[in-house]
């Protein structure tokens, strides 16, 4: 059986089968046939306007970090030489210069810091706790002080307290004159935080 005669038995079976279903056949000819005739008449009706070139600035992708795609928000950014945004006086530049600083300067973050050196770690961090200048210390160390002193507004906080909260007198006065324990905040600070 050669190419040219399965050829042929192929077409006239294909020909037998539209012949069957002319309805069939009549649709698969006017569908394509009338989206062609669409498309011409809104061309003809509208024609295209031609655009220049367009150049777009650049963004950062999602994969650089959610810093740089928020910053594309901030309508003060310089553009670098890549087009990308660039926040010169952004706290977050300061954080991370910062930090570049400490992880330059700090032995412990070095490639000769090796899994023998683990046992140095508790006394670093014993000594960053110790720290004079630490966020801890200055907590640990801080006196006490009342609730009034950071109020703006004493008597409309004791008024709130009263008729909202439904507290008494004596009760609201007694809140607001109370001394606040900086030790006791750290320490519910951190158990919050570390939970």
């Amino acid at each position: 059986m050669g190419f040219m005669h399965q050829l042929l038995i192929l077409l006239w079976k294909n020909w037998t089968l539209k012949r069957r279903s002319p309805f069939v056949l009549l649709l698969e000819i006017l569908i394509p046939l009338t989206l062609f005739f669409i498309l011409v008449s809104l061309r003809h009706h509208k024609p295209s306007i031609p655009e220049s070139q367009k150049y777009y600035m650049a963004q950062p992708l999602p994969s650089s970090g959610v810093i740089p795609v928020m910053q594309v928000f901030c309508p003060t950014a310089v553009r670098d030489p890549f087009g990308l945004p660039d926040h010169p006086n952004s706290e977050v530049t300061k954080f991370l210069e910062q930090l570049d600083q400490l992880v330059n300067t700090n032995t412990i973050f070095t490639r000769k810091f090796s899994v023998s050196d683990i046992s140095v770690l508790p006394d670093v961090f014993q000594d960053i706790l110790g720290n004079q200048d630490s966020v801890e210390y200055k907590f640990a160390s801080a006196d006490d002080f009342p609730l009034s002193s950071i109020l703006k507004d004493d008597k409309g906080f004791k008024d709130f307290l009263v008729q909202n909260l439904s507290l008494s007198q004596h009760d609201a006065d007694h809140i607001v004159d109370s001394n606040i324990s900086t030790s006791q905040v750290i320490i519910e600070t951190l158990q919050s935080f570390w939970s």
